[in-house]
């Protein structure tokens, strides 16, 4: 009995000294990190946690900082806590009017819900258009003597208004709407010359008649440096810098100023070219008329969405999932937001240094601190969906946007994390195996550092190579 109860004792010693030197690794790597002369004059914060919540380093862990995308961290846990893993979303799709031996007397409506997956890329199995085109087929219509109403009045599709006009125009600053299509961009092919010479535009899809003017110039540099510049709903746009030069084809992809609209006339033309013709037009307005629900169109499971989320950083989709945040006055993105701070302020997270302004991190206006991203990735650790979660985030030097965090290092696969980058702002947050094996919940928040991205974010995988 004694030598058992000497054999606990000494084991236990050695996981507290274990435990001791890890935290002790942490602190000194942190302090490290922190002095090098490219972080001279920025603001920085680091917190480092275990799974029991005990923190085994920190620097600023209050400090409110600048987020970029690792923010959909927030909106992702959010709606995966509130509507379950399981959830889809369910667009219902009605007629008005009168159905007999295959023709509709009346008129075809797809009422938004805010879908962000209809005919998407990062779900290329899913293709809301033809799944209507079936579900019409399926129920004996042949020819639709009204119109196709398309009801956008689940929400008002307005911009965050600290979003900067750069982003507006180009396809990550696309805005979310009650019908989403193709993820709300368009694509604009050019072609260059000699650098020097203006490129020319050769096309345009889908083409919803934008009036595009280009003063875009052919370079040696050999980047996609075009910037498109135009309001939500205004059919004008600017596009401005420069393209590689000597290309036959370059692609530069903005956001759809009307993504209803750009749906309604892909469904139109797929149901006149499946045999079913459409009389009427396309009306991007609610329908007043009694409606008979034909079906519903679902979106793959949250699991899936958010997952495609946090590892492909789709601002678009962070937006869609705000408007699912459930406990809000009205569905005005300010409600929205102080809804979902109310929600983990209710959890037991501070959220004093909380500062909200969208769902997906582009606003420059959003900040948070370290600490406050630690917590709520140990809540969720201890959630009942802490496996879909986990599984939304990218791994290091593996996948998704944390490819290259790591990439042929011994941190390769060991840190599940959602990165965030925009112009002098690097974050890293997420879950990291130590060396000692144990997980532990960190976030790394870097702004106005010196230097490119790409050599701070080396700098970050030396750092959580040391944990």
């Amino acid at each position: 009995m004694r030598r058992s109860k000497l054999l606990i004792f000494l084991l236990l010693n050695a996981v507290v000294a274990t435990f001791g030197q890890g935290a002790q690794t942490i602190h000194r790597s942190i302090n490290e990190f922190v002095t090098d002369e490219d972080l001279k004059h920025a603001s920085l914060g680091i917190h480092v946690i275990s799974s029991n919540g005990e923190e085994l380093g920190a620097y600023n862990a209050e400090k409110s900082l600048a987020t970029a995308s690792i923010l959909k961290l927030l909106s992702t846990a959010t709606v995966l806590e509130q509507k379950g893993a399981d959830f889809r979303y369910e667009t219902p799709v009605s007629y008005t009017g009168k159905l007999q031996n295959g023709l509709l007397n009346g008129s075809i409506v797809i009422t938004g819900v805010g879908d962000p997956t209809f005919n998407s890329k990062y779900f290329k199995d899913k293709n809301a258009v033809n799944e209507i085109v079936y579900l019409l087929k399926s129920k004996g219509i042949k020819l639709i003597s009204g119109d196709i109403f398309i009801d956008e009045s689940a929400f008002d599709a307005r911009v965050p208004s600290t979003w900067t006009w750069e982003d507006l125009g180009n396809y990550y600053g696309a805005t979310v709407h009650p019908i989403n299509y193709n993820d709300n961009l368009y694509k604009l092919t050019f072609t260059t010359a000699k650098a020097g010479s203006l490129a020319k535009i050769t096309s345009v899809k889908p083409d919803l008649g934008l009036a595009i003017r280009s003063e875009v110039l052919a370079s040696k540099i050999k980047a996609d440096k075009a910037y498109i510049f135009g309001a939500p709903f205004s059919k004008e746009r600017i596009v401005r810098g420069t393209l590689p030069e000597y290309r036959k084809i370059f692609t530069v992809k903005g956001s759809l100023p009307n993504p209803a609209l750009a749906f309604g006339q892909a469904l139109k033309k797929t149901l006149i070219s499946s045999g079913i013709p459409v009389k009427g037009m396309v009306k991007i307005t609610p329908c007043t008329e009694t409606k008979i629900e034909l079906g519903v169109i679902s979106s793959p499971a949250l699991r899936d969405i958010i997952k495609q989320t946090n590892h492909k950083s789709i601002n678009l989709y962070a937006e869609a999932l705000l408007y699912l945040v459930e406990g809000s006055k009205s569905t005005a993105r300010e409600d929205l937001l102080k809804s979902l701070k109310n929600y983990w302020e209710g959890k037991g997270l501070g959220v004093d240094g909380l500062y909200l302004h969208d769902g997906s991190g582009l606003s420059h206006f959003n900040a948070a601190n370290p600490s406050f991203f630690t917590a709520l990735l140990r809540y969720m650790s201890e959630s009942s969906q802490t496996g879909a979660f986990k599984k939304s985030l990218p791994l290091s030097g593996l996948n998704g946007t944390l490819k290259y965090l790591g990439k042929n290092t011994d941190l390769v696969g060991k840190a599940h994390a959602k990165s965030g980058s925009m112009q002098q702002v690097c974050c890293y947050a997420g879950y990291l195996k130590t060396q000692s094996g144990e997980e532990v919940a960190f976030a790394v928040m870097v702004n106005n550092y010196r230097g490119s991205t790409s050599k701070l974010r080396n700098k970050i995988a030396q750092l959580l190579m040391k944990w």
